[in-house]
């Protein structure tokens, strides 16, 4: 079971580096604007989500644990999506890849200090790879790409540390609430954030401001909406089946070589011997932490 959901998450993570990149392209360069989308892809999740939640029957069963572990989830989303598009306007595709899923030495140490997941000196060396790999994809980005700057290292590690987040929470959740809804924590999460951003988007329209968006903007919204809610159900499921240096790492360092194939066949971005060798430690990095689990 845990691997099949591995495969859907490598799969719906094609998907979102596809309309990652778009959004990126097409992003609005104002507040109002930037509002506006993030209304339009988190209201789309909250709207996708109520199908899951009626054939759910353990939807409806919220307490505490649920409701802060969604808003944390939520929070950490959106700070994550903001950071990503921002930074693939100053960055390549490959490195704001690499440093979103970095995110996930965050969730690793929680579970091995603190969830009963012990990991091995192998798989700590793993991770470590794993590290490295980025930092190398970020030195090829940074050696083809002149608008990168120090803001857009903010905005990298801004994204690193809200997935790392996001992860945590999905990790957390089961761990404390076993039997908890996979549907309604996903549904719960894009709902506060739809309403957080309606609210301050009606706020903004009732004093007379307003910008719409870019009618190429509406496809990939949807489908990176989509793609958001279906990751974040099939990764809170996976966290009772697979640890976490497992379920995030291997997923996680899989997306750095789908995002590097993708920006070479898509957007033309080069790939350099960094480039070449922070994609080797990714893959390594996956044999070192699949191989020796238990």
């Amino acid at each position: 079971m845990g691997t099949l959901y591995i495969l859907l998450i490598l799969l719906l993570r094609v998907v979102q580096n596809y309309c990652s990149k778009r959004s990126s392209q097409l992003f609005p360069a104002t507040m109002i604007g930037q509002i506006r989308y993030m209304t339009c892809l988190f209201g789309g999740a909250f709207l996708l989500g109520a199908a899951p939640m009626a054939l759910d029957s353990s939807a409806m069963s919220l307490d505490h644990v649920t409701v802060g572990a969604a808003v944390a989830a939520g929070v950490s989303m959106a700070a994550a999506q903001l950071c990503m598009l921002l930074a693939m306007q100053s960055g390549t595709m490959v490195i704001v890849t690499a440093f979103s899923t970095a995110g996930l030495i965050v969730p690793c140490i929680a579970g091995a200090l603190f969830m009963g997941e012990p990991m091995s000196v192998w798989q700590w060396c793993g991770v470590v790879l794993f590290i490295l790999a980025s930092w190398l994809l970020g030195r090829s980005a940074r050696e083809q790409n002149t608008r990168f700057s120090k803001k857009t290292v903010l905005l990298l590690i801004g994204a690193l540390l809200a997935n790392g987040t996001t992860m945590l929470s999905q990790k957390l959740l089961t761990f404390l609430r076993p039997d908890s809804s996979a549907a309604a924590f996903s549904f719960l999460s894009f709902a506060i954030l739809a309403l957080v951003f309606s609210v301050i988007l009606l706020s903004a329209r009732v004093r007379g401001k307003t910008e719409h968006l870019d009618r190429r903007l509406y496809l990939p919204v949807f489908l990176l909406a989509a793609a958001l809610f279906a990751m974040n159900v099939l990764v809170t499921k996976a966290t009772l089946y697979v640890p976490s240096a497992v379920l995030f790492t291997v997923p996680n360092a899989g997306n750095n070589v789908i995002a590097a194939i993708m920006a070479a066949l898509w957007v033309k971005e080069r790939i350099t011997p960094h480039a070449l060798a922070g994609l080797a430690l990714s893959i390594l990095s996956v044999i070192l932490v699949l191989g020796l689990v238990g």
